[in-house]
């Protein structure tokens, strides 16, 4: 493989953490939000229960909100608890 893309593979990958790294959802999020201020994407706790997917700073047009329940998320992310 060419340098420039082993170097650009290592960045994605990197950029990519693995929820079974964390021990439960809300730590997993948390991770996300932190990641959030560096203009990755992540998910903004908005009721009871309910998250608002937030899309990484600069990608695309303005599009409509994506809610999504803790439920939906378990399961996403692969948590049981």
């Amino acid at each position: 493989m060419e340098p420039e893309t082993n170097a650009r593979l290592g960045k994605m990958q990197a950029s990519q953490t693995d929820p079974r790294q964390f021990d439960t959802l809300d730590a997993y999020l948390a991770h996300l939000k932190v990641m959030g201020t560096r203009g990755r994407a992540y998910y903004r706790p908005v009721g009871a229960d309910l998250y608002e997917y937030v899309p990484p700073r600069g990608r695309g047009p303005q599009q409509p909100p994506q809610m999504f329940t803790r439920a939906q998320l378990m399961s996403k992310f692969g948590f049981e608890r």
